[in-house]
This record gives structure tokens, C-alpha cells and sequence, in this order.
């Protein structure tokens, strides 16, 4: 296993000793063993350096769990152990909601306050500057990743939320 590749993390520097996690994969015969948790831990012990989540999958989600790396709010929705961060391009509209947001100018790394919900699958964002959205403080719903697209029927978690259909 020494000499093995069984997995990847990519980070994006965002500005000094900022990073996000921008993708993380660690082969199937590997997982479940901590070993992504072992390399953030290692990497957030290094004085003064930021990591962001950009935009985390379900498995992602589920592995933040498993660490105590998230809190709960409310039932299953809970709040990062690791500062989340999406682009304004990343949020969900439609043509019922559309109005309510303004994101003809691109923005990236949006921070903001997000929470996760493990029913949905979804990452919400609350919006406390009206950075994407018409008022201040709205609530955002994050697109997902395009694994968990592929892998999680979304039409049917959206069609539960009158707003979406």
C-alpha cells in the first residue's frame, strides 16, 4: 500500500494560505478506513491555513458525519464542520424563482452560512447579503454535484418543494 495510489484530493489557492477542497476520491477497497479525514486533519493543523469545502457531494457530507464534522440543526439538517463555498453559478433556479435572484454578474466563492440537509441531499445557503439574491438574507438552494446528479433522483427531491414545479 505504501507505494499504491488509492486516492486523490485537489485543492484551488484562493488567496494567501486560503484553499479549497476542490475534488476528493479515494478508491473503493479504501474507504471507510478515515484515511480522507486523516490528510484534512493533517493539513488544517498547519498554523493559520483555511480550508473551504467546495461544494460537497453526499459521500463527502456522509464522511464529515462519520468524523463528528458536522452539527445538527434541526432533524438531519446540519451545519459544516468545514466552511462550505459555491459560485453564483451553482445556484438552483427555475422559471417560477428565477426573479428572485440577480446572478448576471458572476461571483465565485461565496461565503456565506450554507447548512447541509441528508434528506435532500442538498446544501442551502442563506444569502445574509443579498449577494445573489434580490433580498438580503433569502435562502439559496445549491446545485448539486454532478456525481450526486447522476447517482440521486433530484427531479423527484425537487418536486417536493412546491417552489420547484
Amino acid at each position: 500500500m505504501d507505494d499504491e495510489i488509492i486516492g486523490f484530493i485537489t485543492f484551488k489557492h484562493l488567496e494567501e494560505k486560503r484553499f479549497s477542497i476542490e475534488e476528493c476520491y479515494i478508491k473503493p477497497e479504501f474507504r471507510g478506513r478515515g484515511i480522507i479525514h486523516e490528510e484534512f486533519l493533517k493539513i488544517g493543523s498547519i498554523p493559520n491555513v483555511y480550508l473551504y469545502a467546495r461544494k460537497p457531494n453526499y459521500a463527502f457530507m456522509c464522511m464529515l458525519k462519520k468524523h463528528g464534522l458536522v452539527e445538527t440543526i434541526l432533524g438531519n439538517i446540519v451545519g459544516l464542520g468545514i466552511e462550505n463555498l459555491s459560485d453564483s453559478d451553482d445556484v438552483y433556479i427555475n422559471s417560477k424563482i428565477g426573479e428572485f435572484y440577480d446572478l448576471k454578474t458572476p461571483i465565485k466563492n461565496l461565503y456565506a452560512d450554507y447548512v447541509y440537509d441528508f434528506d435532500s441531499k442538498l446544501i442551502y445557503l442563506q444569502d445574509v447579503w443579498g449577494n445573489v439574491s434580490r433580498k438580503p438574507g433569502m435562502i439559496a438552494v445549491i446545485r448539486p454535484r454532478k456525481s450526486d446528479l447522476e447517482k440521486y433522483d433530484f427531479e423527484k427531491t425537487f418536486k417536493k418543494y412546491d417552489i420547484f414545479h
